[in-house]
């Protein structure tokens, strides 16, 4: 079978799933990957819920009780999970616009910005990349405005010399597959004790997820993944629909989602949080294969006219990359995404597979990344040979190299 990569992946063998279903954690599985993440975090609590959507209404819900306002800020462009769960909550979003050379929040508008009536300010991090978070820290404390801090993908990353996820008053997880901790569900990383409070220590738990842990083991490795691209282009199938976030797959636009409340305080499983224990301890192994994939990513790109590398922000010094992010001119991107995935290469355009439209005279530069970007795989999974097929590809569509001239004999 045709060894394919997908865009994303924390390889995870179907052995180890098995056998941590029948220890089950010892039956305290999830309580030790909760108390396990509190002290990666420096944390005095953390609470697992069973998706990013529910994980973010938690969020809300909590910061909702203590306060009157109303106001959710959010960067324009940013994962759509985010979004849905400010809706469900019964808040408003006041979106700011980003800085497409880094993905960050724009602070030149975003302090510009009137909080007298925000609740929360959420900073998502992009694929292993960090906002300026100390600013952020800083504007929130000025205004009285609670901080979230979006980990989705960061875990690992360091800004400053402190580990992403340490800085704000809360942090926020996403277990989905394709992240750091791949076992489904999110997390909530409580450093000021502002929402722990609102769940039950004994909180009720969800349904082992075997029969999908099982199917991400086997499907997402590169030898296997191939028949996940060929079903699912013969039946017509979009693979968003296979997401362990379970509220986004049936969505056209990106203010879709399909989200029951009830029962959403559950945490995971035992079977999960076992599961994502053993994930945890070897992180710091997946982080350094991927960080030197990211490298090898970057230098072979960094001479490619018509590629642009996205910047990282000052002090953020150890990045750990889920996704090695770049953009391309739009016009290129949708030719490159089909050619790479020709030659057995998933890369992605991220949120735009779900329905974002962005007003270019409102938001220029979220809509500016969100027609450019474009994410390479740099997991575990991706050898050198793979990174000079990416170039190969990159290179040859972006900088045709030009033809020598036909000879034409003329027979006289």
């Amino acid at each position: 079978m045709t060894r394919f990569l997908p865009a994303a992946v924390t390889p995870l063998g179907l052995s180890e799933v098995l056998s941590t279903f029948v220890m089950q954690g010892g039956g305290q599985g999830i309580s030790e990957f909760e108390a396990a993440l509190a002290d990666y975090f420096s944390a005095p609590r953390a609470l697992t819920f069973g998706s990013l959507m529910r994980t973010n209404y938690a969020l809300l819900t909590a910061l909702k009780q203590r306060d009157q306002r109303r106001l959710v800020v959010l960067p324009r462009y940013c994962c759509p999970s985010f979004i849905h769960a400010v809706g469900a909550a019964g808040l408003q979003l006041k979106f700011c616009d980003v800085v497409p050379e880094t993905l960050s929040y724009d602070l030149n508008k975003l302090e510009q910005m009137n909080f007298k009536d925000v609740l929360v300010l959420i900073s998502p991090n992009l694929f292993g990349l960090s906002n300026p978070i100390d600013r952020l820290l800083d504007l929130c404390r000025k205004n009285g405005v609670f901080l979230a801090e979006g980990v989705d993908y960061g875990i690992g990353s360091e800004y400053r010399g402190r580990r992403i996820g340490t800085f704000a008053d809360v942090a926020i997880l996403n277990f989905q597959e394709g992240k750091a901790l791949p076992i489904g569900g999110g997390a909530l990383i409580d450093h000021q004790g502002k929402v722990a409070e609102y769940f039950n220590q004994n909180r009720s738990r969800q349904k082992p997820n075997v029969c999908t842990m099982v199917g991400y083991s086997v499907f997402s490795r590169p030898a296997f993944y191939s028949f996940v691209i060929f079903v699912t282009k013969i039946l017509g199938v979009n693979r968003k629909n296979l997401s362990m976030e379970d509220t986004i797959r049936n969505t056209n636009t990106e203010s879709d989602f399909d989200f029951d409340p009830n029962g959403y305080e559950r945490s995971l499983s035992h079977f999960q949080g076992a599961l994502g224990l053993l994930i945890l301890s070897r992180l710091s192994r997946d982080m350094a294969i991927r960080r030197q994939n990211a490298e090898l990513l970057e230098k072979a790109l960094a001479g490619i006219k018509g590629v642009r590398l996205i910047r990282r922000e000052v002090g953020l010094d150890h990045v750990h990359y889920i996704r090695y992010p770049i953009r391309v001119d739009r016009h290129v991107r949708p030719r490159l995404l089909a050619r790479l995935l020709a030659e057995g290469i998933e890369a992605s355009p991220m949120y735009v597979e779900h329905g974002m439209n962005i007003d270019a005279s409102i938001f220029p530069g979220a809509e500016s990344v969100s027609a450019e970007l474009l994410t390479l795989p740099c997991h575990p999974f991706v050898r050198p040979g793979d990174v000079d097929r990416i170039q190969k590809v990159i290179s040859e569509l972006i900088n045709p190299v030009a033809r020598s001239p036909q000879v034409v004999s003329l027979c006289i």
